[in-house]
């Protein structure tokens, strides 16, 4: 009787639990197998011939609102901004009244994994994903690029690399953001432990 075997999966349909493990337990190699075998999952909806445009929109829009209700991440709809090639994500609203900066910045970050989770799932269908929720400072809109969120599944760029490269905007106000690479990559050297990825920036 494998018991373990049977313990670890159950632990292993903990989202958290299952992202830890891939990130801390494989290999840049094995993850990257776990990405294609996904892809290819995916590509077969986005290239189907069987499907018009808007089925797979359908398809794919419900695949995303379920990899979100298994990260306990809560959407609310997903549209397209068709001239703009862009997926629209609303999120529900943030009722925080004032609106404190460490929410913003928090939310800021939230949202960038809404779009890692969009364009995993919905690839070189968009150039662009949108996230946003309103506030009641007004509507804070994240918008990331689609390469860039490519770079980051394929673990050439990193989370810090989406906040700085994000166009944020709170009621049409631009919002900045910028990271001191110099000093993270100062603060890295000075731990033993994982460093994650990043840009190659001159």
């Amino acid at each position: 009787m494998n018991v373990f075997a049977h313990d670890c999966g159950d632990l292993f349909r903990d989202q958290e639990i299952q992202a830890a493990f891939i990130q801390h337990a494989l290999d840049r190699d094995q993850r990257g197998r776990l990405r294609e075998a996904e892809e290819e999952r995916l590509a077969a909806v986005r290239k189907s011939d069987r499907l018009n445009e808007r089925e797979k929109l359908e398809a794919l829009s419900k695949a995303l609102f379920l990899a979100c209700a298994e990260r306990k991440l809560p959407i609310t709809s997903v549209g397209v901004a068709s001239k703009r090639q862009t997926l629209l994500i609303d999120l529900p609203a943030i009722t925080e009244r004032p609106l404190l900066d460490a929410t913003l910045r928090n939310s800021i970050s939230e949202f960038s994994h809404y779009a890692i989770l969009a364009q995993a799932i919905f690839g070189s269908l968009f150039l662009r994903y949108a996230v946003h929720a309103q506030t009641d400072s007004g509507i804070l809109n994240v918008l990331l690029d689609g390469q860039l969120l490519q770079e980051y599944a394929e673990e050439k760029a990193g989370l810090l690399d989406l906040l700085h490269e994000a166009v944020v905007t709170l009621a049409g106000h631009a919002v900045s953001i910028k990271v001191d690479f110099d000093a993270v990559e100062t603060a890295e050297s000075q731990h033993l432990g994982q460093h994650f990825p990043r840009k190659r920036r001159p």
